[in-house]
């Protein structure tokens, strides 16, 4: 009967009201905005003509309350009448809910229904919401959950938190139960959006991530199947879908908007990041996709720069990048974009071209060799034809190892990469006169190698995950211990001593005693061992297992943790001299102070307790972990006390508790931490594969990349050496120090001196330092009041010139004597350079001059004015005939010795940052922020080459002394060696943390000097038959003891 009325339109709608009863009638509609996005325009329509025909005839007994959306006000207010009631009786909320409007949601509906709130859970709710979007559908929902549960006419904190479990436990149960009702498509669709909805945290918390609709659909998951399970997930409250001005606006002109429409304006977000951080599944979905998750968006933002850029060819990803972009290309085809899938394509096909062209220059160089065997042919018949062929199979070989040795580094596998490129090495000097090219990629990869591998050995043998690695007090001995129900003792060299396999479970926690004497073993007991792995005696006393062991400093005691939730003191005899309840659960950690006056323990209730040794009385509780306490540890000296937790943080406090530092240390658990012996550094290891180094002011000093969770840590007696039990069933050794890179910050300027002896450094802090070869500081000088931005020696080597920001040159003597000052420019001075002759010096300033000194009576021979921006680079050509200048106005400039201006050369999009001529003086290389370098002849400023794959700005140029090999430092933290004879990259440096500023070639060529941001200054040792030394020397234990290594593998380095 009401349909049939309904159909006749508002006259049936009108005669419905008036035939009812009750003297008004109340119509609610809730999400009244779902009428421009779920409505055809005509159904729209036809609905608005009955609601406000209603209004209009039968307002004595009709009442209409809606919600709508603040975003779709506007399309309201496009319908007249609809405006003029908007207009007259709206009542807005403000966007930002105070939490007093909070407690009138949660209070005032109750009220009316004869509920009361318990107060405390009116606070407790307050605090767990985050005042976003997602709050109020969030809040609805715990609400009715709250209302099924109420107890006594009465919304209780008891029922909230023990019944529902708080909105952690009750959002969580819903998305479970959300997700088990879905079919097997829509489960698979649901966790691809989950996981497209989460924005990995870098160290921190994972948090929600806002994306566009159209973003979700791809070849694996068309637009039908993210619709029905996106309408599912909203339905649930679990997502949230906005919808931007554009897209409700096309509702009203007519368009049919889909469900959840797919156009760029609509996003879609989780409902509330609790559901990020406490939804077990969607953590499981996360920690086994978070490295590919990661990788996969940043080889989407590159997809997106490129296309933004053009398609440039400058844009496209090289190396290691690419590497990973492939694998995610064949793996995950189906899961990628068309746009990405496209941007990868394109970057494989420029691989392939620039393997071709590297295929050309092969055949060229072969049909050289062939050229020299038929000469050769009269005297040695076929065997030019031999030689050949084995020429070009070594040649093959190099380059196939090559490729294995930066392969292995990106898969983790250190210790092969060295291997790899000893190998390369060895091969390469077989080849009779080898190009320079591939003598500087194989030793550029040689030397990345050997600096990126912080693994010196690694010890197989366990069957299982090792739990526990220590060194002994004397540093000879190594002992692991390990699910396998076995302990090993090692030496140093990697060599094993001995398996101990007499306990019957997995073997979680050893400690040697600080004599040395004495080594304790826990599984469900504690084992005491003799030095020689024999067993002295077993303890028993405890009803679960034990989690950790620890001596006191005079080797007389034993404390031990147990799931029993007690710490038990025993002496070395096996007699129990105390025990008490320590935690409320699990005590998974002990330790000794210094001094044996107190014990540190750490449980599952995220707390640190500290506690007379003497009788168990507990003396403070540090409290803030917001996670399990997995490892406490006192510092040697007793001044600190460090705790390691499941929140993924590290707590440090003094001796009196008092909080000094929380480290954000890791992106998952930390399991381990200990001091350097020194106790300036603190260690950390974690399930997230790293293990990292801390400064005690919470400053990271370096990581270290595993391969698998890294359960414990242990420092060498020397501290140069850290030992790691992983659950990849091995031990590694890791060498602590990286002597490659020199301790200095944020260096603006590097140069060898003439001889190659040594060289100099400076930067922000006005200050230069001039160093040995082999990288030991011999001197260090305040030079001027403000930044150093360039430092050069003299071709003569007898001055050193520095330019500063204090708009001052100065020449100094070898003695760091202050020789000359030049003054005369009016801002800061950027660049400087001597003439080969060392006659005169040439400065490029901000004032937008280039200045020619005389450098014996100090005179200006000219100001050469032409710029109309910074000039940030000169340069002298080899016959001092020509200086270039390069400016910020994007444009070089080469002036003739006269001050004349010769060439004025354009062609970089961006501000020049270095110029350089080539050692000949035929070439001039220049650096642009625009990304690229370009190649000119300098007879007539013809473009040669442009050099593309760095994604940043280009700092500094540096020819090698015979002119063949051109090293770039960027913004892109990279520095890269390019063959100058076709343009072609040779070889990307990794290892600056921060944007490089200055490259310098030793003048024999096999060492590059580079400067940057944050990280100092590095040496990048390019003479072969010394990286070879180095190489072979690293992995020397490995080759000897690894029992896993190929037998051939063994003997690569005998003749080093």
């Amino acid at each position: 009967m009401t349909e049939a009325m309904l159909y006749q339109g508002v006259e049936g709608f009108v005669y419905w009201l008036r035939s009812r009863p009750e003297p008004m009638v109340v119509l609610v509609i809730d999400q009244f905005e779902e009428l421009f996005t779920l409505a055809s325009s005509e159904d729209r329509q036809q609905f608005f003509n009955l609601l406000l025909g209603a209004m209009e005839y039968a307002a004595d007994k009709f009442k209409l309350v809606l919600t709508v959306r603040a975003d779709f006000i506007a399309s309201c207010l496009e319908i007249p009448a609809l405006a003029t009631l908007l207009q007259q009786s709206s009542v807005l909320v403000p966007p930002k809910l105070t939490d007093e409007d909070y407690r009138r949601v949660i209070v005032d509906p109750a009220e009316q229904v004869g509920l009361k709130v318990e107060p405390g859970l009116v606070e407790v709710l307050l605090q767990e919401l985050n005042h976003s979007a997602g709050d109020l559908p969030l809040l609805e929902f715990v609400l009715e959950q709250l209302w099924v549960c109420r107890q006594a006419g009465e919304l209780t904190l008891a029922g909230y938190q023990q019944q529902i479990g708080g909105i952690k436990g009750a959002l969580e149960r819903k998305a479970q139960e959300v997700y088990e009702n879905l079919d097997s498509q829509a489960q698979e669709c649901a966790r691809w959006i989950f996981l497209s909805l989460t924005q990995l945290g870098d160290g921190t918390e994972d948090t929600r991530r806002r994306v566009c609709k159209s973003e979700l659909v791809v070849q694996k998951y068309p637009d039908e199947l993210v619709e029905k399970t996106l309408l599912a997930l909203t339905a649930a409250k679990l997502v949230v879908v906005n919808f931007e001005e554009e897209d409700i606006l096309a509702g009203n002109k007519g368009e049919t908007i889909h469900p959840i429409s797919s156009s760029s304006a609509v996003t879609i977000e989780v409902a509330h990041e609790i559901l990020i951080r406490h939804w077990s599944t969607l953590r499981w979905w996360l920690e086994e996709n978070r490295s590919r998750l990661r990788s996969q968006r940043q080889i989407e933002q590159s997809a997106a720069l490129w296309k933004q850029n053009q398609q440039q060819p400058d844009f496209l990803l090289q190396g290691i990048r690419l590497a990973e972009a492939e694998e995610i290309f064949v793996k995950y085809t189906d899961e990628l974009s068309a746009d990405v899938q496209y941007f990868i394509a394109a970057c494989l096909d420029a691989r392939e071209q620039h393997q071709r062209e590297q295929k050309k220059r092969l055949r060229q160089a072969q049909r050289a060799i062939a050229v020299i065997s038929v000469l050769g042919i009269a005297a040695s018949g076929f065997g030019g034809l031999a030689y050949f062929q084995k020429q070009a199979a070594q040649l093959r070989e190099i380059a196939a190892l090559n490729a294995s040795s930066q392969a292995f580094l990106l898969s983790h596998q250190q210790l092969e990469s060295v291997i790899a490129s000893v190998k390369a090495g060895r091969e390469l000097k077989q080849v009779f006169s080898p190009h320079q090219d591939i003598l500087l990629a194989t030793a550029a990869t040689f030397q990345q190698a050997i600096y990126q591998t912080q693994e010196l050995n690694r010890l197989p043998g366990h069957s299982q995950q090792v739990n526990a690695v220590i060194f002994s007090p004397n540093g000879q001995i190594l002992a692991s211990a390990s699910d396998d129900k076995t302990i090993k003792l090692w030496r140093t060299n990697g060599s094993l001593m001995t398996t101990i396999t007499d306990s019957q479970n997995r073997v979680t926690a050893i400690s040697f005693s600080p004599d040395g004497k004495l080594l304790a073993a826990a599984d469900n007991s504690i084992r005491l061992y003799g030095i020689d792995g024999k067993l002295i005696q077993v303890f028993t006393g405890h009803t679960d297992i034990i989690t950790n062991v620890s001596f006191s400093p005079d080797s007389k005691i034993i404390a031990s943790a147990s799931l029993d939730n007690t710490i038990k003191l025993w002496r070395i005899d096996g007699s129990l001299i105390n025990s008490w309840q320590a935690h409320n659960g699990w005590v998974n950690t002990v330790d000794f102070s210094a001094d044996s006056q107190m014990i540190a323990s750490g449980g599952e209730d995220n707390l640190v307790k500290l506690w007379q040794a003497t009788d168990g009385k507990l003396i403070t509780t540090l409290a803030g972990h917001q996670g399990r306490i997995t490892r406490v540890q006192f510092s040697d000296d007793g001044e600190n006390i460090a705790a390691a937790s499941g929140d993924k943080t590290i707590k440090l406090w003094d001796a009196n508790g008092k909080l000094l530092q929380t480290i954000e240390a890791h992106s998952e658990q930390v399991n381990s931490i200990k001091f350097s012996p020194d106790n300036q550094v603190l260690a950390s290891a974690s399930a997230d594969r790293t293990i990292k180094l801390w400064q005690l002011n919470g400053n990271l000093i370096r990581t270290i990349q595993n391969s698998e969770s890294v359960r414990d840590i242990s420092f060498s007696v020397d501290g140069q050496v850290l030992a790691s039990a992983g659950a990849d069933k091995t031990i590694r050794l890791w060498k602590v120090v990286n002597e490659k890179t020199l301790q200095t910050r944020d260096i603006r300027s590097v140069s060898f001196s003439a001889d190659g002896k040594t060289f100099a450094t400076a930067g922000w802090d006005g200050e230069i330092k001039i160093w040995q070869g082999d990288a030991s500081l011999t001197k260090k000088f305040q030079g001027h009041g403000d930044i150093i931005d360039a430092v050069v020696f003299s071709p003569d080597g007898e001055n050193l010139a520095t330019a500063s920001a204090d708009k001052t040159i100065k020449i100094w003597d070898n003695n760091q004597q202050l020789v000359k000052v030049f003054t005369g420019h009016k801002d800061r001075v950027t660049s400087i350079s001597f003439s080969p002759d060392n006659q005169i010096i040439a400065s490029g300033s901000a004032d937008k001059t280039v200045k020619v000194w005389q450098i014996k009576d100090g005179n200006l021979l000219h100001s050469l004015a032409g710029h109309t921006d910074e000039v940030t680079s000169v340069s002298f050509s080899p016959n001092v005939k020509l200086l270039a200048s390069g400016s910020s106005d994007r444009t070089v400039k080469i002036w003739d010795n006269q001050g004349n201006l010769v060439k004025n050369i354009t062609g970089h999009g961006l501000a020049i940052a270095s110029v350089q001529f080539s050692p000949d003086g035929k070439i001039l290389a220049t650096a642009s922020w625009d990304n690229t370098i370009k190649l000119w002849r300098v007879a007539d400023g013809g473009l040669i080459h442009t050099l593309t794959g760095h994604t940043d700005g280009v700092t500094s140029l540096s020819f090698g002394f015979d002119g063949q090999i051109l090293a770039s430092g960027s913004a892109d933290n990279t520095i890269k060696l390019w063959s100058v004879k076709d343009g072609t990259l040779l070889k990307t440096l990794l290892g600056h943390p921060g944007k490089v500023n200055s490259v310098n070639f030793h003048p024999d060529d096999k060492v590059l000097l580079s400067g940057g941001d944050d990280a100092g200054v590095m040496l990048w040792n390019l003479d072969l038959d010394d990286l070879m030394q180095q190489g072979c020397s690293r992995i020397a234990d490995y080759l000897q003891h690894n029992g896993d290594l190929q037998s051939g593998d063994r003997s690569i380095c005998r003749d080093e």
